[in-house]
């Protein structure tokens, strides 16, 4: 089932703009790329970029999507540039 992209951008947008970066990484942290859309993924780097320094388990996020996109055989050069 496609996301909702607007959505999920609006929604971790307010969270990360009203300081909640707690809510935001414990998501990070729950979130299975395993089971997740692409764009999804994507998604979730993109909108959260701007606050790594503030989002501990982020960049556990990206390795594990990094791994889970390359097992589904979707891993393309550059895909993830930018987003670690």
């Amino acid at each position: 089932m496609p996301v909702d992209l607007d959505r999920l951008y609006d929604r971790v947008d307010d969270d990360l703009l009203a300081g909640r970066f707690d809510a935001v990484d414990n998501m990070l942290r729950d979130l299975d790329p395993s089971n997740m859309e692409l764009d999804e993924v994507l998604g979730w780097l993109t909108i959260t970029a701007a606050a790594k320094d503030k989002l501990p388990h982020r960049a556990d996020f990206y390795d594990r999507a990094v791994r889970a996109t390359e097992r589904k055989g979707r891993l393309e050069p550059g895909l993830f540039t930018g987003l670690d």
